[in-house]
């Protein structure tokens, strides 16, 4: 299984109001020898799980950077079935330091990968045909295109008007992050999605520094 890491575009639906701390004790490896049995399976080989990061997180081979910081623990995992693409997507788990060895995404992954195998158990004891508790996450179209990469003149907009800032004071970019991030931080009761692009233009910014 190819296991490929994306930055979420859009959270769909509304986030889980009182998250629970995770339940699973299993390691990361456990989790992903599931996820690959259960996708492989469907006849899925190429999967998608996208994540509150930025680009800057995403390494050159597609995984996660080590030091990279979600803004909120939902998952969001894709591929191409058998039955179709599919979509699954929660963020009702988050972590304590001393909850086990999963962080909260981590968690939620489980949580999808368990999902699967309970779904899979529908169809081996014969009480769905032909793929037929697939067909809610159906909805997903094959080959979405990914959203375009974000220009340095946009980050600079973005960071401005997130920052509340008109161009009339000669701020540098981190400054107009520092204000951002103060209006839009999740931990203060921002947006996980503004927050996310507000990172993600800091970051592009940063590098072209």
């Amino acid at each position: 299984m190819d296991l490929i890491a994306r930055p979420i575009d859009r959270w769909p639906g509304e986030f889980t109001p009182e998250r629970e701390y995770t339940p699973f004790t299993a390691t990361w490896t456990d989790t992903v020898e599931l996820l690959a049995r259960e996708v492989e399976a469907l006849g899925a080989t190429e999967v998608v799980l996208q994540l509150a990061i930025t680009e800057r997180e995403c390494r050159r081979d597609g995984w996660v950077r080590a030091d990279a910081r979600p803004t909120h623990p939902g998952v969001i995992l894709s591929f191409t079935s058998r039955h179709g693409p599919l979509r699954y997507h929660t963020d009702r788990f988050t972590h304590r330091r001393w909850d086990g060895y999963l962080s909260g995404w981590q968690s939620n992954v489980r949580a999808v990968a368990l999902g699967l195998e309970a779904l899979r158990k529908v169809e081996r004891y014969g009480i769905a045909g032909a793929g037929q508790q697939y067909t809610g996450w159906n909805a997903l179209p094959a080959g979405r295109p990914l959203p375009a990469a974000m220009t340095a003149d946009e980050a600079e907009r973005i960071l401005r008007a997130a920052a509340g800032d008109d161009g009339a004071d000669s701020r540098t970019y981190r400054d107009l992050y520092r204000l951002a991030a103060k209006r839009y931080h999740p931990d203060a009761g921002g947006d996980p999605d503004e927050f996310r692009r507000i990172t993600e233009a800091h970051d592009l910014l940063a590098g072209a520094s």
